[in-house]
């Protein structure tokens, strides 16, 4: 019954660990404790129950450990990503101002296209063979 106890205790150690709640606390003072208090166990169960504490501690460490460097992990992520944030944001603002820019150079050959046909006409109104020039320069 009391092995059963120790073994309980284990058992619970190792669902905790599974489940990720990691309790800090004195397991193996607990089971000190309780070993005095029932000190008519056998030497085997003492030394079979110190074992599966043992298991327990070394599985609770190597938990801790992966849960450390998964913690790492995730800043590590979660700064770069940051940075990728930053740098979309400076290139979305960069297509913007050249977006603008373009429109505007777009606007500005637009003026000058219908400034030069209108140059153009006024020319033809005034000098009727000047059609005739530029024809023959477009041939050349």
């Amino acid at each position: 019954m009391q092995q059963r106890i120790i073994i309980d205790i284990c058992h619970a150690i190792k669902l905790e660990v599974k489940n990720g709640l990691i309790i800090i606390f004195d397991v193996s003072s607990m089971v000190e404790k309780f070993v005095r208090r029932n000190s008519h166990f056998s030497a085997t169960e003492v030394k079979e129950a110190e074992k599966q504490l043992q298991r327990s501690q070394d599985q609770l460490s190597t938990s801790e450990e992966i849960a450390r460097q998964l913690r790492m992990k995730e800043e590590d992520f979660t700064e770069a990503l940051n940075a990728k944030d930053s740098q979309l944001a400076v290139l979305r603002v960069r297509m913007q101002e050249s977006d603008q820019e373009l429109r505007s150079k777009q606007q500005q050959i637009e003026e000058y296209q219908l400034e030069r046909e209108r140059s153009d006409n006024k020319k033809i109104q005034l000098n009727p063979n000047f059609s005739n020039l530029q024809g023959e320069r477009k041939i050349v």
